[in-house]
């Protein structure tokens, strides 16, 4: 948080399993103990992004730019009587519509 300019904010994370692959949830708000807001032009390509990608060499994880590429993670749809929380991607449980 410090490094995205948040370091004094308050902020829950949340751990989830609902995917292949652990990850968190940071939820946090952008307007300062005095009412001034935090600036967020741009946070995501300036401060975000380049904090995850050191935190992720810093802790060994997998980076999310080789996980996009990485076929082990492609969704393919299955079938609902196999879906258990934590063991398959949520997306690949829900069937896709075409809306006819």
């Amino acid at each position: 948080m410090k490094r995205i300019g948040f370091g004094d904010q308050p902020y829950l994370v949340y751990q989830h399993k609902d995917a292949h692959h652990s990850h968190i949830h940071i939820v946090t708000t952008p307007i300062r103990a005095k009412g001034r807001p935090i600036y967020l032009h741009n946070i995501g390509k300036e401060k975000s992004e380049p904090a995850r990608k050191a935190i992720e060499q810093e802790y060994g994880l997998t980076p999310v730019d080789a996980r996009k590429s990485n076929k082990i993670f492609a969704r393919s749809p299955i079938g609902p009587e196999v879906a258990e929380y934590g063991k398959t991607e949520t997306k690949q449980t829900i069937p896709i519509l075409s809306g006819k």
